[in-house]
């Protein structure tokens, strides 16, 4: 069954929207990335997801 998803690339400061059609664990299609580091950031995330956690200190 094929899945799209979509990504927002945090590797550099252009922060491109990239689709993505997957099929299982498979990568079938990739496109919306600006550079090379694009298509590493979703093959990481599709394997191996990283949340970014946030919080809020006051000073």
């Amino acid at each position: 069954m094929l899945d799209e998803r979509e990504f927002i690339c945090v590797t550099c400061p252009v922060g491109c929207s990239i689709e993505t059609v997957v099929e299982g664990q498979e990568l079938i299609e990739i496109r919306g990335q600006a550079c090379n580091r694009g298509v590493a950031f979703v093959k990481e995330e599709l394997s191996a997801p990283r949340r970014m956690l946030t919080t809020t200190v006051r000073v």
